[in-house]
């Protein structure tokens, strides 16, 4: 999402979409952020409430799980009191530590932390 903000709409750009502060989001900038994520162009006007996903012939939104500890960090996240510079770090913060060794520069000196065991 880095690359949507730099180089196409601002992060706080898509907080006002969000929170509905901007009426109409220019068709451009939703096409890119579409583009960017990998989504179909077909489901801005779905989103917008312009149209139902059965009008636009597409298939019903699949049902998405997720485990409790997930729910959890979405839910503090859309409690809105983050600031886009914490939530930023904190993308980044997982990132890291999800990345796979080949991606991860490589430090002999230091070694990898012992994963917790869930439970």
């Amino acid at each position: 999402m880095e690359k949507v903000g730099a180089d196409v709409v601002s992060l706080p750009t898509i907080k006002r979409w969000e929170n509905g502060k901007i009426g109409s989001p220019e068709a451009d900038k939703l096409r890119a952020v579409f583009r960017v994520l990998g989504l179909s162009v077909l489901e801005i006007p779905v989103l917008l409430g312009l149209v139902t996903r059965e009008e636009m012939d597409l298939p019903p939104e699949p049902v998405r799980q997720f485990t409790a500890q997930t729910e959890e960090l979405i839910a503090l996240v859309e409690q809105g009191d983050m600031s886009d510079e914490e939530i930023g770090a904190l993308v980044e913060l997982l990132r890291k530590r999800t990345a796979k060794p080949s991606a991860k520069k490589a430090n002999p000196a230091t070694k990898p932390a012992p994963r917790r065991q869930a439970g």
